[in-house]
């Protein structure tokens, strides 16, 4: 009796190890997927040239390429490797989007700044450029997309259940006018003096 029951608790320890070495397997693999690739070589379309990205003992990218445009592409590579779903984060707070993924208690940032309107100024701003700054904006973009393109989604990506949207020029400048704004650390002092100056008047 005390042999089957040991021979029955083995069989039982047996098949645990076994599915928790499976599971433990199936999420190590998952997690991996989403590494992105920075060894070796990546075939990618829309490039003039071999661009190379090297990163150095801190993982900080340096790219080289024999144009301009491609320096940008590969800069955007580059960017999508380390940071997507933040960049995604921040286009979407840029552009008064971020509660379609996180939810309605970003519906407050939401509202500000979609009443900022950055998305609308950075569409000015890409109006209004020359076809050659406009052309390393959207190498840029087209960087971006590659590297979207050429794996599976990001971790963060995978866990909130969304694919992220092409990138764009807009999207970039939309960014940089965030950055910006958050820079600016007088705003505050900036919009108290328009007030006290509305009830006050200006001196001439």
């Amino acid at each position: 009796m005390k042999r089957a029951l040991r021979a029955g608790l083995t069989i039982v320890l047996t098949l645990v190890c076994i599915a928790v070495l499976l599971v433990g397997g199936v999420a190590v693999w998952w997690v991996r997927a989403a590494l992105p690739k920075v060894d070796g070589r990546i075939e990618v379309a829309g490039v003039n040239g071999p661009i190379t990205i090297r990163r150095d003992e801190r993982g900080i990218a340096h790219v080289e390429a024999g144009t301009e445009t491609d320096l940008f592409y590969g800069n955007g590579y580059a960017c999508a490797q380390d940071r997507l779903w933040e960049m995604d984060l921040l286009r979407r707070e840029s552009q008064g989007r971020l509660s379609e993924v996180v939810g309605a208690a970003a519906l407050p940032l939401d509202r500000y700044y979609a009443t900022l309107g950055l998305t609308e100024a950075a569409q000015r701003d890409a109006a209004s450029m020359s076809a050659r700054d406009l052309a390393d904006w959207n190498a840029y973009a087209d960087g971006v997309n590659a590297f979207a393109s050429s794996q599976s989604p990001p971790l963060e990506f995978r866990l909130l259940g969304y694919q992220p949207p092409s990138w764009n020029a807009v999207d970039s400048l939309s960014v940089v006018k965030l950055m910006e704004q958050r820079l600016d650390d007088e705003w505050k002092t900036s919009a108290m003096r328009a007030s006290v100056a509305k009830r006050i008047g200006v001196p001439a």
